[in-house]
């Protein structure tokens, strides 16, 4: 028999179910939840556990953030993807009973938002969650680029001709990219991530002291990469977080004015992703693009392909329009 119940601290199967999902991606990990909540403490995490005869059959990571005594739950946030994680042969029944127990949870009278966010559902997965979530579904895409051809063939042969002439163009101006860590290279990135955040509709910049901590969190395995000018002086920056050796997610970046003409982001993002394909990572995501088909178009000239991202998604009416509508919504 299926049951579903919540949890308030992890189960000791979730990275065994992790593991024995094949779509499971890096923010399903207990490592993300830990960053996360880390980093905005109002996010508090939970659980929806399905149980099969007394096994642990799927799970479902959230965090609730209360506001004005007013629910919002998200799986997960700031992140391309969230949603079930299932183990077993015949996934469908597990993800349509998480689903129903999130359908449940959500519809409370104080709850303001939700939002469930699936990386590249199969079919049987997609109508497992229609029946509960169908009413919200909206789809979108993320980019991902195949780092395992090499970079010779995605820079020969993926790479449009104008970004590989960005690049070079770049390099000519003198511009340099390298790694950097400590308080500077956050406050680099946060700052060019608020400045652009402000053309952004509905998007809230990441705080400093919020990167800071995440990026405490996951270590070694959250980049900075940093453009300067001939002068030394910063032009762009990236986070880039990694994990398990196999997929980087391009997580926040930003840039100055004064990048645009000597196409300082172009080679920021070609020189992170020669790298990662150097040290045998297998994906580079750039995450979701919010439908702006300049953006996406922006992303496919680096040779990255698009995957389909379902999001199940719904805010109050009267809260919309207390705030900004956001890009997605």
């Amino acid at each position: 028999m299926l049951r579903v119940r919540r949890l308030d601290r992890a189960p000791g199967s979730w990275e065994a179910l992790w593991e024995a999902d094949p779509g499971a991606t890096f923010f399903q990990h207990p490592r993300w939840m830990e960053a996360i909540t880390r980093g905005y403490p109002v996010y508090r995490p939970f659980w929806l556990l399905a149980e099969e005869d007394g096994r642990a059959a799927g799970i479902l990571p959230l965090v609730r953030r209360r506001i004005w005594g007013l629910d919002q739950y998200l799986s997960l946030p700031f992140g391309t993807h969230g949603g079930p994680l299932v183990s077993g042969s015949d996934p469908a029944p597990v993800v349509a009973a998480l689903a129903g127990a999130f359908r449940r949870l959500v519809l409370g009278p104080r709850v303001i938002r939700f939002e469930m966010t699936v990386f590249d559902p199969s079919g049987a997965a997609r109508a497992a969650l229609a029946g509960p979530l169908g009413a919200w579904f909206q789809d979108f895409r993320t980019h991902l680029v195949d780092l395992t051809v090499g970079f010779e063939t995605l820079w020969t042969g993926r790479y449009a001709k104008n970004t590989r002439n960005c690049v070079r163009m770049a390099e000519r101006a003198g511009v340099t990219v390298a790694e950097e860590r400590g308080d500077e290279a956050v406050a680099i990135l946060c700052g060019f991530h608020a400045a652009q955040a402000e053309a952004w509709e509905g998007i809230q910049p990441h705080p400093p002291e919020a990167v800071a901590r995440i990026v405490e969190a996951l270590g070694a395995d959250a980049r900075i990469y940093v453009a300067r000018s001939d002068a030394g002086d910063p032009l762009a920056a990236v986070l880039d977080l990694e994990h398990a050796g196999r997929e980087i997610h391009c997580w926040m970046s930003g840039s100055s004015p004064a990048a645009r003409p000597l196409r300082a982001f172009h080679l920021l993002l070609s020189t992170a992703i020669r790298e990662a394909a150097e040290r045998g990572f297998a994906t580079w995501d750039f995450g979701g693009s919010g439908g702006n088909p300049k953006i996406e178009f922006f992303k496919a000239s680096f040779g990255a392909g698009p995957v389909p991202v379902l999001r199940c998604f719904r805010t109050a009416g009267w809260y919309r329009r207390l705030r900004k509508r956001p890009a997605w919504d």
